[in-house]
């Protein structure tokens, strides 16, 4: 979906064609490989260094190192990004801005500094419009959000993701959620699904987290022959989450349940 504002303002019209393939060549990354993206930004970086939107494109370099775990080279393009700029007075617009501290966050994460990442990510939502920047935003504060222990909010930030992202992007939160919720106490997940049971009409979670962290209660259940886990999770009429676990887990957990009664 096309939901970019044209904010970053490229300096000409062959400035803003590059940097539309950049941006093109994001999406596409992950099939067609990072390697036609890089070149394309190598490429504007050569060719328009005085740029307007030389920053967003310093950004987005910055973020695809940060994919490849390459710390040293994010942080020598976030500081690019940064320099005070001989040409430009303006100061560096929303979006530019909003992925500066996107990448930043992913940064400190990647540190060891989840909880300076996070807070730096807090005052950011609601606040982004950016299509591509805001993908990047929920997936990374929902990652922070984790690590940093803050369980509850990571929670409403995983649903956020899964209910925001796109095709290519819901396969990357389903695969990272999962681990994510594996990390979490079991009570803060218990008790989470049970506020969203017995609100289900207000609560506004979505289907999907309710099915994950119903799934991720299943296997603790069985993992520790918690009974008690497993009867609320198989009946309806405590709130419980049949209509959440996925089959496999709703069987094993059944069993659990029945051959304890």
């Amino acid at each position: 979906g096309d939901s970019r504002p044209v904010a970053t303002v490229a300096s000409n019209t062959a400035s803003s064609a590059a940097l539309d393939d950049i941006r093109d060549a994001w999406d596409e990354r992950e099939t067609d490989g990072p390697s036609e993206l890089r070149l394309k930004i190598d490429r504007f970086l050569r060719l328009y260094p005085e740029d307007g939107a030389i920053d967003l494109v310093h950004v987005f370099y910055a973020e695809l190192l940060l994919e490849q775990h390459d710390l040293n080279g994010a942080t020598r393009e976030l500081a690019f990004a940064q320099a005070p700029k001989k040409f430009s007075t303006a100061p560096r617009e929303g979006t530019t801005n909003n992925f500066y501290l996107v990448a930043q966050a992913h940064l400190l994460r990647l540190l060891g500094k989840s909880a300076e990442a996070f807070e730096l990510l807090r005052p950011l939502a609601g606040k982004i419009v950016d299509g591509q920047v805001f993908e990047l935003f929920q997936e990374e504060i929902a990652l922070d959000a984790v690590a940093a222990r803050h369980d509850y909010e990571a929670i409403a930030y995983m649903d956020s993701w899964l209910r925001n992202a796109d095709e290519d992007n819901r396969e990357a939160a389903r695969s990272e959620i999962p681990k994510a919720l594996a990390s979490m106490p079991s009570d803060v997940l218990e008790n989470s699904l049970r506020a969203m049971r017995s609100s289900q009409a207000t609560s506004g979670y979505g289907a999907e987290i309710q099915r994950l962290i119903g799934t991720r209660l299943a296997e603790v259940a069985v993992a520790t022959g918690n009974t008690r886990l497993a009867n609320w999770l198989v009946d309806p009429s405590a709130g419980g989450a049949p209509a959440v676990l996925d089959s496999d887990a709703g069987l094993i957990v059944s069993e659990l349940a029945t051959r304890h009664h």
